[in-house]
């Protein structure tokens, strides 16, 4: 081997050595540990919502039939949503 290729070899080895320290010493320096906790209690409570629905057909009330509605064409109809709490 030429000396060029073995100092090629040996810039490239050190340049990849020098990358893993700096590797090391990134993680090292930001690798943060917590470890503090506290006694205590969660409580909670869960809930449903009954909504009943009207202004379509089908056994929900929500199904809805436009006739010729076209692409760009407009249409309402009206809903009405009730929640009991």
């Amino acid at each position: 081997m030429s000396r060029s290729v073995k100092v090629r070899i040996g810039a490239m080895g050190a340049s990849l050595l020098l990358m893993g320290a700096l590797v090391v010493m990134a993680t090292g320096a930001t690798g943060a540990y917590f470890s503090e906790s506290k006694q205590g209690e969660i409580s909670g409570t869960t809930g449903s919502i009954h909504v009943h629905t009207s202004g379509g057909s089908g056994p929900n009330g929500l199904l809805f039939n436009f006739k010729n509605l076209l692409p760009g064409d407009t249409n309402a109809q009206q809903d009405v949503y009730v929640a009991n709490l």
